[in-house]
């Protein structure tokens, strides 16, 4: 036993707390991905005629496609990300 006199494992109730939290912080991070992954869809979507105006029609060059790297990249994670956590919701809420 430690000094104070307190068993070095934790109740079932501590534990239960312990878990009830790192699940409200697990959620909460999810949802604040959940809305940059948002905010970078809406990105793409509200500046894809000024891209298609100023890359598309051009030929290509290193910084062009360091660009659309760069563009479809973040686009991809955002996208994949979404659908990864729209199916753990649901299978959460089944």
């Amino acid at each position: 036993m430690p000094a104070t006199g307190r068993s070095v494992w934790a109740s079932a109730s501590e534990s239960t707390t312990v878990v009830s939290a790192t699940l409200s912080i697990c959620h909460m991070m999810s949802l604040c991905t959940i809305a940059v992954c948002a905010l970078i869809v809406y990105d793409y979507v509200i500046s894809l005629p000024k891209e298609i105006r100023h890359f598309w029609k051009r030929g290509a060059t290193g910084p062009k496609l360091l660009f659309f790297s760069n563009r479809y990249a973040l686009l991809t994670y955002a996208v994949l990300f979404l659908v990864n956590t729209s199916r753990f919701i649901d299978t959460v809420n089944a």
